[in-house]
């Protein structure tokens, strides 16, 4: 943990983030991810396994949304305001949908490979948001389950972009 921390106080974002993170204590969510691994290793019974996977993925949603983004972004004023414009009729009607799409392209066509946000989800509201992203992690997890090799080609080439991001930062 402290190689980690040291690393972040380290980026430009770190004096004014990391207090609001609480610079990044252990939350319940994550512990919860860390007990369900041995588990996950452990098991033979594919059902079982996919469930604690499962169980693991939203484990680290849930740390992920209401840990970091929320006090992050989602309630700061500025950003609520900016999103309840957003949800306003005549920009609502003319914006994109907000999407999570399951492959390493920023859209796509096919309803299999995406998961859109509904209609009535208030982004900034935990609650709300969590209920789309729940949705969206089973989705992902099927996809997963079912289209095991296509799953993993999209998450190493989102994998490389992170490292040639790096290598480009190195120089």
């Amino acid at each position: 943990h402290d190689p980690v921390l040291r690393n972040l106080q380290l980026q430009p974002w770190a004096e004014e983030s990391l207090p609001i993170l609480k610079h990044l204590q252990i939350s319940p969510f994550i512990e919860e991810a860390f007990r369900l691994i041995p588990k996950i290793e452990a098991i033979s019974d594919k059902k079982k396994k996919a469930g604690y996977q499962l169980e693991h993925l939203m484990a680290i949603a849930k740390h992920e949304q209401g840990m970091v983004l929320q006090p992050l972004i989602y309630e700061q004023a500025d950003f609520k305001r900016a999103l309840a414009t957003m949800r306003s009729w005549p920009i609502r009607w003319i914006s994109p949908k907000q999407q999570i799409v399951f492959t390493n392209h920023c859209e796509t066509d096919d309803p299999k490979l995406k998961s859109e946000a509904p209609e009535d989800m208030i982004v900034e509201d935990y609650q709300s948001r969590m209920g789309w992203i729940a949705d969206a992690a089973k989705h992902f997890h099927h996809l997963m389950q079912t289209q095991t090799a296509f799953m993993e080609i999209q998450l190493s080439a989102i994998a490389d972009w992170a490292l040639a991001k790096a290598r480009e930062d190195a120089q």
